[in-house]
């Protein structure tokens, strides 16, 4: 295609970004679908030490980019699953881990795209296994990315001589301070608001396969800018954290913000070392695109300790909530019962977070003050980590030769995980609800509103007495397991007579139908939360929660892995074969 306007190259130029975005999306949907999970558990694992930790940031950031290995890492320090000591290491190296994805791009094999797509696409259409349905997504994302490049390069062809591209290239060629310092700026903002800094690298590529930028110092303040610019996912993500997640993110600022001054101050050194590595101009702005990122772990790794205390320095005098840490620690897996106390704790800071949650929700339903909903989607997906931690944990419990009391309460204990978990999502749809409720302006009457209330308080009482019976003392969990199934009968009689007499109205006036199914969404959703707080009381009532003290010191060593499928076993082509050679049982 030959684009002579300079107005449709323009246009071209912007589907060509689009197209790059959208293979960086799908190159990055499809890895985490690939290795999302168990680069969770990896980054879990790989912090015992710092240079573990950067080790484990720049592997999972080549995986699935920095934006989204930092997200990960905030998450993990809001759940407290990490410590901001232990998440610093991780981020500083995830700064690490995109450069290497563009040191493939920096390749030159856009005439390939196609076959790339086309070969995805295949993967994608006709695959039978999810693993290769999923390497197809990636190759459809490699594809759109080269397409997106190829497609850039077009569009410069008329643009490369034109006064904006010209000014913009003569504000560093002139090696002027404020011109540097505009061109960084500039990055900055252009990656902030695309959340990746992709955008700029294209472009740069593109500029230098085309010949534009025929030395590569021109891009450094174009990179540096779009470094900076990474970190506005991470600021993003930290909004409704609590302090360690601000600190955690502050720091991926402090690192990429110190790390440009160091780039900058070194850029004679950088003029002498990257020409030495190869001629190709594109291969050289990739090149320094890695170098400056690992010279900045390596400088700044032995101080990160120091980038911790002064993070904490910058949030000591806020009202940021502190994060209470995890204690699924793995040196108790081999010790069962110990291992088995720190799961009920952590049941107990789950259970925590979502008590919090359900008054900040019933906060703002009466006072329809909307920022209290602000920080609940956060606080939620805090819970959803935990449980995730929590049934590795105890799958990693049951690995050990137990006695069958620990496997019964294995058993309970994941159950009541999952049940905190559910009940925090049934807590977040009271923000949904109630957000749209404002939004339409509608308002319940004060007879109905103050039913509400009362039915709400009667539901943070189960929830009060439920999860303070999270206790390893068999009599202090039947008694509060008790407790919670007689006030759960109160609340069904209470929410039956409610809903009766709102769905019958007042004789033949007619009634406001949306106002009622509002108000009955309120009490189905207090309804499912009592759902799962009667099966956690269950459980405290009849089960037998009992950690023994005298066992918290013992060593059990590993369950010996089963034998596999036995040599007698019959293996049926259909459900109905099978229940056929059932000898059925006879019919009383």
């Amino acid at each position: 295609m030959n684009i002579a306007n300079e107005h449709f190259a323009v246009i071209v130029l912007a589907g060509g970004i689009a197209l790059f975005l959208m293979g960086m999306e799908l190159l990055g949907e499809g890895l985490q679908r690939t290795a999302g999970a168990r680069m969770r558990d990896f980054l879990g694992r790989m912090t015992c030490s710092p240079a573990r930790g950067a080790a484990a940031g720049a592997c999972a950031s080549s995986l699935i980019h920095t934006g989204p290995t930092t997200v990960v890492v905030l998450g993990y320090v809001n759940a407290g699953i990490l410590t901001l000591a232990q998440a610093i290491p991780v981020i500083f190296g995830a700064n690490i881990g995109t450069t290497l994805s563009m040191q493939i791009v920096a390749f030159d094999i856009g005439a390939f795209c196609f076959a790339i797509l086309a070969a995805g696409a295949m993967l994608r259409r006709f695959a039978r296994r999810k693993g290769l349905r999923n390497a197809g997504l990636i190759l459809v994302g490699f594809g759109l990315l080269f397409l997106g490049l190829e497609t850039t390069k077009l569009a410069f062809e008329p643009l490369r001589d034109t006064g904006p591209v010209q000014s913009l290239l003569g504000l560093f060629s002139d090696r002027s301070v404020s011109g540097y310092l505009l061109v960084l700026i500039a990055s900055v903002v252009v990656t902030a608001v695309f959340q990746s800094s992709g955008v700029i690298i294209s472009l740069l590529f593109s500029m230098a396969a085309l010949g534009v930028i025929e030395d590569f110092a021109v891009s450094i303040p174009f990179l540096l800018g779009a470094h900076i610019g990474s970190c506005g996912l991470t600021v993003m993500a930290a909004f409704g954290g609590g302090a360690a997640t601000w600190r955690a993110a502050i720091v991926h600022v402090m690192f990429n913000v110190l790390g440009a001054v160091v780039a900058t101050i070194m850029i004679p050194l950088y003029n002498l070392a990257i020409p030495l590595m190869t001629d190709d101009v594109t291969r050289q702005i990739a090149n320094f695109n890695t170098l400056k990122q690992v010279i900045g772990v390596v400088l700044f790794l032995p101080f990160a300790p120091l980038f911790g205390r002064f993070a904490v320095m910058l949030t000591k005098r806020t009202s940021l909530p502190e994060q209470e840490t995890s204690y699924l620690d793995p040196l108790l897996l081999e010790r069962p019962e110990s291992a088995i106390l720190a799961v009920i704790r952590e049941l107990r800071r789950q259970a925590g977070i979502t008590r919090r949650m359900l008054m900040q929700s019933l906060d703002g339903m009466v006072s329809l003050n909307l920022r209290k909903f602000a920080t609940i989607p956060v606080q939620e997906k805090a819970v959803d980590t935990i449980k995730r931690q929590t049934q590795t944990y105890i799958g990693r419990i049951a690995r050990r030769q137990l006695i069958p009391r620990q496997a019964r309460m294995l058993e309970s204990l994941a159950i009541a995980s999952s049940a905190i978990e559910r009940i925090g999502d049934h807590v977040e749809d009271i923000g949904y609800l109630s957000r749209e409720k404002v939004r339409r302006d509608i308002w319940f009457p004060d007879d109905d509103m103050n039913d509400l209330l009362l039915l709400s308080d009667l539901v943070c009482e189960i929830m009060e007495t439920t999860l303070d019976g999270l206790e390893p003392e068999p009599d202090i969990a039947s008694a509060h397991g008790e407790r919670a199934l007689e006030l759960r009968r109160r609340f069904q009689a209470q929410a039956r007579e409610l809903k009766e007499r709102v769905k019958s109205g007042s004789g033949e006036k007619r009634v406001n139908a949306t106002t009622m199914l509002f108000f009955l969404r309120y009490v189905y959703i207090l309804e499912k939360i009592v759902s799962h707080l009667k099966a956690l009381a269950r459980r405290e009532r009849d089960d037998v929660w009992e950690v023994q003290t005298a066992g918290l010191q013992r060593v059990e060593p590993l369950a010996p892995k089963p034998s596999g499928k036995p040599p007698e076993y019959q293996v049926h082509e259909t459900f109905k074969q099978a229940l056929s050679e059932i000898s059925p049982s006879p019919k009383t």
